[in-house]
């Protein structure tokens, strides 16, 4: 499977974090942006597959909601 990074700049994820990477971790090393530094560090490394879930999830909630009022798209 391509990953969103391979599709638009022929890398691989892999090699697009190698690539990225260096900057922000400079960037939080001068000091200068302590907001910046806490989100980076507070952050997890999450993959697309729990924000897929996330929308699906309510997607279905929504139509599951809309069938049990006995609504439909043409009413």
């Amino acid at each position: 499977m391509i990953g969103p990074h391979e599709n638009r700049t022929g890398l691989t994820e892999e090699q697009w974090r190698a690539t990225v990477g260096p900057y922000p971790r400079e960037a939080i090393a001068t000091g200068e942006y302590p907001h910046f530094a806490r989100r980076v560090n507070d952050a997890e490394d999450s993959s697309a597959a729990p924000h897929f879930e996330f929308g699906l999830g309510c997607l279905l909630e929504g139509v599951g909601r809309t069938v049990q009022v006995g609504g439909s798209a043409g009413a």
